[in-house]
């Protein structure tokens, strides 16, 4: 008697144990979107609680109504725990309909068998109360039924296991997770050996304790261990493909996932070894938690303005994301927030996506915008644009500055006489002493055929007037051999200046220089010629 109701209070506390994992999980917000794993804990607590019943009973009717309570939970559990490795497989059975009607339908027709069967004696044959023991207990012979019940039973549960073995191989979810869900799975084997090897006395069944135990791994698994937050089929089939780095982080900054692009990138941040979370992300990279600082920063700002100011600032912030550079390749930077139940803070995924080739091509099109094709200087356009930012500078702080414009002297001849390949060498040649002769500060642009133009900052008339004439000089010393002749040419020069109050506007000076230059042709050319003071005292 002590031994009966010793057993019965520990099916009892069983049975409250499964629903304190049913009640974790509907604490957690998990039952609509883990209605299996529910399921499960509650099959674990009618199997429990029926059989505490059952071994409290001394006649077969008894012992069979308590049955229609248990058997709810045995037919049932192989679907459930086959359902819920459907979430973490791949593969397209997992989408297909036909063996999820036909589990149902197993387990249905279970159940209708046990009630039914008095009429046919398909799952228990010949049953009776067997009294050797301390207590009376229901002994039976195993009908075709219930053989069959064995075999889907047992290719669900193998089904599982090949799933969560399979997880586990692949690392397809953290392995901590996976050797969880897998561990769960394997339990209804060791319970169903412990039941048929005999080790219990008196056919004492101890599926019911397997039961729970699994459903108790399978809530650690599925929601304490988050796996309900990312499901694993859809981290298989895209986050761990996706080309994009992706790395999983929790409130504090530390990292408990990633997948194979952000291990090839940064290492492995997570830790392989279980469910605890991996390294701080901002101890190892720096570089990625201030641009998670700008981007919060943006957002709070966007939050602190107008409604069409909010919807502008958040359109720049996803259409301009923050950049970091590996190595040679340049990444952009996405947050993406994970919330929970009422809109807790779970957590946020960092995607770092390879952006080398949109940089790339974006320096090639700012390139081609602003750069002239042939001589690799800044192009008339970009020239005028640089040049007005330096004069305005230099007008805020009062500063002189010099502009230079010169013309590559009886240019058309030389395309005339060796054609426009020997005449763009030329350009090149006579560009690239330019730049070799000028401070980095200068600016140098081709403004039309073969003039160019040089931007002075910081330079008075006098040393203007040098520089002018340096350029003259490398100008003139400049050779392209072309079919065993070298071709020379020289350049007409003009320089015009300005300093404090009196500072034009830049084509006003740009005119001044003209000026001078078309002076300095009209004396034949190879000279320089300053705009007078006087010119720049009348401005």
């Amino acid at each position: 008697m002590a031994l009966q109701l010793t057993l019965v209070t520990l099916l009892w506390a069983v049975g409250v144990s499964a629903l304190v994992v049913l009640a974790q999980i509907w604490r957690r917000g998990q039952l609509a979107r883990r209605p299996a794993l529910s399921l499960m804990a509650l099959g674990a607590a009618l199997y429990a609680f029926g059989y505490a019943v059952e071994l409290m009973g001394t006649t077969v009717a008894w012992v069979f109504a308590t049955f229609h309570v248990q058997h709810l939970a045995i037919a049932a559990s192989p679907t459930l725990l086959l359902w819920l490795a459907a979430d973490y497989g791949t593969g397209g059975w997992r989408r297909a309909r036909w063996w999820r009607w036909l589990s149902v339908g197993v387990s249905v027709a279970t159940v209708v068998l046990v009630y039914t069967n008095p009429l046919h004696d398909l799952f228990h044959a010949n049953p009776r109360m067997v009294t050797t023991g301390p207590f009376p207990l229901l002994a039976f012979d195993r009908g075709p039924a219930y053989w069959a019940f064995q075999a889907y039973a047992a290719a669900a549960v193998l089904t599982a296991n090949a799933v969560f073995v399979r997880a586990w191989f692949r690392r397809s979810a953290r392995p901590g997770q996976a050797a969880t869900l897998l561990f769960a799975s394997l339990v209804p084997w060791i319970g169903n050996l412990v039941n048929q090897s005999g080790v219990v006395p008196y056919a004492f069944d101890v599926m019911p304790f397997t039961l729970v135990v699994t459903s108790f791994f399978l809530y650690r698994g599925v929601v304490r261990q988050g796996l309900s937050d990312l499901a694993p089929i859809a981290r298989d089939l895209v986050f761990d493909r996706m080309g994009d780095a992706a790395v999983v982080l929790d409130p504090e900054g530390r990292v408990i996932d990633q997948n194979q692009a952000a291990v090839r990138l940064l290492g492995r941040l997570a830790d392989a070894a279980g469910p605890t979370p991996g390294v701080l992300l901002r101890d190892r990279y720096p570089e990625l938690a201030e641009a998670a600082t700008a981007t919060d920063a943006d957002a709070n700002a966007a939050a602190a303005a107008d409604a069409e100011v909010v919807g502008s600032l958040r359109d720049t912030i996803r259409d301009e994301p923050p950049e970091v550079e590996f190595g040679e390749r340049t990444y952009s930077v996405r947050w993406v927030e994970l919330r929970g139940a009422r809109r807790r803070p779970r957590g946020r995924v960092l995607v770092l996506r390879d952006i080398t080739r949109y940089v790339q091509m974006e320096a090639l099109l700012r390139s081609l915008a602003t750069t002239d094709e042939v001589t690799a200087v800044p192009n008339r356009r970009h020239f005028l644009d640089l040049a007005a930012r330096g004069l305005a500078h230099a007008r805020r702080h009062r500063r002189p500055v010099a502009l230079i414009m010169f013309d590559i002297d009886r240019f058309k001849d030389v395309n005339d006489t060796h054609g426009h390949q020997v005449g763009d060498a030329v350009l090149r040649r006579v560009a690239a002493a330019t730049v070799s002769a000028l401070r980095s500060s200068d600016v140098v642009g081709r403004v039309g055929g073969e003039e160019f133009a040089v931007f002075l900052p910081e330079t008075e008339a006098a040393p203007a007037t040098r520089v002018a004439e340096r350029l003259r000089v490398a100008i003139a010393a400049t050779v392209v051999d072309t079919r065993g002749r070298s071709v020379r040419v020289t350049a007409s020069v003009g320089v015009a200046s300005a300093t404090g109050d009196g500072l034009p506007d830049l084509d006003t000076l740009i005119g001044w220089a003209d000026h001078a230059q078309y002076a300095a042709k009209a004396r034949g050319g190879d000279a320089v010629v300053t705009a007078a003071p006087v010119h720049l005292g009348e401005a």
